[in-house]
C-alpha cells in the first residue's frame, strides 16, 4: 500500500506601491541576490536560498526555497566536555572563522509566488514533518524585502497572511464585542472588485498611508454594532493588514485577531505517484485555477 503523508500549505499577500508584476519578480530577485535576511528571532534567520524565476511556463510562477536556520556569536564563551570547564581561548580560533560560514538547524521551506495576483503560496506543513508558522513566515519576508537597498528601489513592501473566510465574521459576532480595531494597508485597488478600488481612492484622497480604526461599545450598550462601512472596511484588512476585536462571553474576556486563523489548506501526499514538489505545484495550479 502506498504511503501518504498530510501537506498542510498556507499564502500571504504581498503589495507593493506602485506595482506590476514586473516589479514584483525583480523585487524577489534582488532580494535573492542581496541574499537579504529576516530576523525571527535572536538566533533564528531566514533567506531566499534559490529562486527559479517562472519555472513553470503554464502559470508564470516563480518558485523557491527559503533557508531558515540559526546563528551563534561565536565570541561568546564556549564549554569544552572533554574537561568539562570553559574552553581555553587558542583552541577557538578555528572554531570561531568557521562560525561566521556554518550554521545549524537548517530548514528548507518551499515556496511559489505568482505576479499577477502578488499571491505568495508557501509550505505549512512539509513531508519531513517540519512546521513553519505563518506569523514566522510573514515576519520573514517582510524583513528580507524591507531592506533599506529594497526599500530605495521598491518602496516599503507589505506582507499579510491570508486569514480564514469566516475569520471577519467570527471576529464582527464576538459576544459583547467591546473593541473593534482594524488598521488597514492599502490595498492594489485593481486586483479584485470594485470594494477595494473604492477603499484606495479614499485613502489615496486623504494622502493616507495607513488607516487604523478603533470601535469602542458605549458603557450602556449590550455590543457593537458595526456598520456597513467599516465591515467592508475589515474585509479589505483582513488580506491587507489586521483586524482584531476584544468582547466577553459572561465574565470570560475573548480576544480574537485575523492573524490568528490562518487558511490553512491540507493535501494528501501519495509518495509512489508524486513528490511533495510536484504535489505543492499541483495545489498551487488549483488555487490559481491554471491547471
Amino acid at each position: 500500500m502506498a504511503r501518504r503523508k498530510t501537506l498542510k500549505y498556507a499564502s500571504a499577500n504581498i503589495v507593493l506601491h506602485p506595482h506590476s508584476p514586473e516589479l514584483y519578480v525583480a523585487l524577489f530577485r534582488r532580494t535573492h541576490e542581496l541574499k537579504s535576511v529576516g530576523f525571527i528571532n535572536k538566533n533564528r534567520r531566514a533567506r531566499i536560498g534559490s529562486l527559479v524565476d517562472r519555472e513553470d511556463a503554464m502559470t508564470g510562477l516563480l518558485s523557491g526555497l527559503v533557508y531558515f536556520y540559526t546563528v551563534i556569536d561565536p565570541d561568546q564563551r564556549w564549554l569544552d566536555d572533554m574537561i568539562d570547564d570553559v574552553a581555553e581561548e587558542d583552541e577557538l580560533e578555528e572554531l570561531r572563522v568557521q562560525a561566521q560560514r556554518f550554521h545549524p538547524e537548517l530548514r528548507f521551506m518551499r515556496f511559489y509566488f505568482d505576479p499577477q495576483s502578488h499571491t505568495l503560496f508557501f509550505e505549512h506543513y512539509n513531508e519531513e514533518r517540519v512546521t513553519f508558522s505563518p506569523r514566522t513566515v510573514q515576519k520573514a519576508f517582510e524583513q528580507m524585502f524591507n531592506h533599506p537597498v529594497l526599500t530605495e528601489e521598491f518602496s516599503e513592501a507589505e506582507v499579510t497572511v491570508i486569514p480564514t473566510v469566516e475569520a471577519i465574521t467570527h471576529i464582527l459576532n464576538l459576544p459583547g464585542l467591546r473593541k473593534l480595531i482594524i488598521d488597514l494597508q492599502p490595498p492594489n485597488a485593481d486586483d479584485h472588485d470594485g470594494l477595494s478600488e473604492r477603499i484606495m481612492g479614499k485613502m489615496d484622497a486623504m494622502h493616507a498611508k495607513r488607516w487604523e480604526t478603533t470601535l469602542t461599545r458605549g458603557d450602556r450598550e449590550e455590543a457593537l454594532v458595526p456598520a456597513e462601512d467599516l465591515r467592508d472596511l475589515a474585509q479589505v484588512a483582513a488580506a491587507n493588514g489586521q483586524v482584531k476585536g476584544v468582547g466577553y462571553d459572561g465574565q470570560k474576556k475573548v480576544e480574537e485577531s485575523t492573524r490568528k486563523h490562518p487558511q490553512i489548506d491540507a493535501v494528501i501526499l501519495r509518495e509512489s505517484e508524486q513528490s511533495a514538489k510536484e504535489a505543492f505545484r499541483d495545489y498551487v495550479r488549483r488555487k490559481l485555477g491554471r491547471g
